[in-house]
């Protein structure tokens, strides 16, 4: 998913349908989430329905369904351009117009 292009609603979507695949594919219960990080289900399941939780709640359930180092693999997007190659593109496309 292009998260330049979409709104902030749909990204809160993408992360929590990514991060309740991650939690599924560690065969991870929203119950065993609660107990081992100490958050609530309440905020387990608004993350993985796309609402709004705090960024602390969000990095406390990562550490639970992994290695916290794995932030990028839960987020990943391949369709994300690269901000340096982005960058030197646009240099490019920029030209001086004489009057």
């Amino acid at each position: 998913m292009d998260y330049i292009f979409i709104s902030d609603k749909e990204i809160l979507e993408d992360i929590g349908a990514k991060f309740k695949e991650a939690r599924i594919d560690m065969r991870i219960t929203q119950e065993e989430l609660v107990k081992q990080s100490g958050i609530s289900r309440t905020t387990i399941s608004r993350l993985e329905s796309g609402e709004n939780i705090s960024l602390l709640n969000f990095i406390s359930m990562l550490r639970e369904v992994g290695d916290i180092n794995d932030l990028a693999q839960v987020l990943k997007s391949d369709n994300l351009p690269d901000p340096k190659e982005q960058f030197l593109k646009e240099q490019k496309s920029r030209k001086r117009q004489r009057a």
